[in-house]
């Protein structure tokens, strides 16, 4: 995934440029990430995470419709004391246990803001929705247990953009994410984002 995650960046660039080339409207958005997760996936990791990344970019279908895509990236990540742990029947192991769960999810999204393009602060309201690939590790030190996988999910957002009045912005936004994995006696991996980044608009 190192080696495919910089392709499907630039896939994801090039992509929206050529999208957006004839919209008179654009905004593009680069962010740092945090969260934490709730749900099954808590028992994972429970410790607040401050590795993250976003990147998005929106064309206008009116005045406040904008549609697009975004792509990032999360790392949950905790460590335990050592304790037995219960493997499988007939196989118990006792050792320090690490758990690691990193997302990168590929949305399209759909969003609507308030006031016209020239208001200064404009909230929004965005539906995301797309591929998520996860990769789980359960690391006991010389053993561990590896998996990772594509799954579909669904990321609603609320945010609000201050722009500056030369194109540049800053952008603070909250996310939830929900991914139906079923997998590891986890139904959904749900967690919440919050961002802070800068905007450009053209």
């Amino acid at each position: 995934m190192k080696k495919i995650l910089p392709i499907i960046l630039l896939v994801f660039g090039l992509g929206l440029s050529e999208s957006f080339a004839q919209t008179s409207n654009v905004i593009f958005s680069a962010e740092y990430q945090t969260g934490f997760l709730v749900g099954d996936a808590r028992d994972l990791v429970e410790k607040y995470s401050f590795r993250g990344f976003s990147i998005s970019g929106e064309g206008f279908v009116d005045q406040n419709l904008a549609v697009g895509g975004e792509v990032g990236w999360t790392g949950f990540y905790q460590a335990f004391d050592r304790q037995t742990y219960h493997l499988r029947p007939g196989a118990d192991l006792t050792a320090d246990l690490s758990n690691y769960l990193y997302i990168f999810p590929i949305n399209a999204t759909f969003a609507y803001y308030a006031f016209d393009g020239d208001a200064p602060i404009r909230p929004f309201a965005k539906i995301g929705a797309g591929a998520y690939y996860i990769e789980k590790e359960n690391d006991f030190g010389y053993y561990y247990q590896e998996d990772d996988d594509w799954r579909f999910g669904l990321q609603p957002e609320v945010g609000v953009i201050a722009s500056f009045g030369t194109g540049l912005g800053v952008v603070l936004k909250s996310k939830y994410t929900v991914i139906f994995y079923d997998k590891s006696d986890i139904d959904v991996i749900s967690y919440f984002n919050f961002n802070v980044g800068v905007t450009f608009t053209y």
